[in-house]
């Protein structure tokens, strides 16, 4: 079974926002290899730089999640945390589209 290096750097970058309260301006490549556990060779195999990282939390778990009306996250229903892509859009100031 092959180890998903990316879902833990995503994971790690969202538990830095979600738990630790570090706004996604302020958070380092550093700290997010330090709570993932990965190098950085690692982290830059997978992404380019940290804006990448998020492009692609946008693209597979927000959109993935609406793409196939199932969430993507292990949260279930009833748990009290924001849905765990929710801090980077707020930090993204991502808006609902509204014509």
């Amino acid at each position: 079974m092959a180890i998903d290096v990316e879902s833990i750097i995503i994971d790690a970058l969202l538990s830095l926002m979600e738990d630790e309260g570090v706004p996604l301006a302020r958070v380092t490549v550093k700290q997010i290899m330090q709570a993932s556990g990965v190098s950085r060779q690692t982290f830059y195999n997978h992404f380019l730089d940290k804006n990448d990282l998020v492009c692609h939390i946008y693209d597979k778990r927000v959109i993935g999640e609406f793409d196939s009306g199932e969430p993507t996250s292990d949260r279930g229903p009833g748990d009290p945390h924001l849905p765990g892509y929710l801090p980077v859009l707020l930090a993204l100031d991502v808006r609902p589209y509204d014509p």
